[in-house]
């Protein structure tokens, strides 16, 4: 018989809110966000698709691969060399970190996804992710980019969009 513990922690935010997250609450899935963003050019109104998948591997490490959309739809795309990256789980947060070298010297990348029991938030600390590890587009960031507890769906839609 498995014994589940529950670990609930009590955050305080900035604005004297404050969110529980279980820390093994199940995080694993495919998290999709459809979003009305204006195309710079037109001005029109067209839908964008963000969407990031999650899956559980073993112990504290985690499978994570996804694509964002942003301002006249430039795109950031959350892949490794070999696919998915590895992010490692420490309470309510995936951790990814990276070095690469570039022309003016090592760049290192940390990445988070920062859950909460509304959905998970990513950041960045130096931008380098966006700019060297990933190559995002100029119109897109990866940091503050929220994917709310509701965008989480089934695999099938996910593996629909990832063709």
């Amino acid at each position: 018989m498995q014994i589940r513990v529950l670990i609930t922690i009590l955050v305080f935010t900035c604005s004297g809110l404050f969110f529980i997250v279980e820390a093994n609450a199940d995080i694993s899935g495919c998290y999709i966000v459809k979003e009305k963003i204006p195309e710079m050019a037109s001005g029109k109104k067209l839908t964008a698709i963000s969407w990031m998948k999650i899956k559980h591997l073993k112990n504290d490490m985690y499978s994570v691969r996804g694509e964002l959309t942003g301002g006249n739809h430039h795109v950031c795309t959350i892949t490794g060399e070999k696919g998915a990256i590895q992010m490692v789980r420490r309470k309510d947060t995936l951790n990814y970190h990276t070095e690469i070298e570039y022309y003016d010297g090592i760049r290192k990348c940390d990445l988070n996804f920062n859950f909460s029991k509304t959905g998970f938030v990513i950041t960045e600390n130096d931008f380098n992710c966006s700019t060297v590890v990933f190559a995002c587009g100029e119109s897109i960031q990866l940091n503050d980019y929220t994917f709310p507890l509701s965008s989480k769906t089934s695999n099938e839609k996910c593996n629909q969009l990832t063709k």
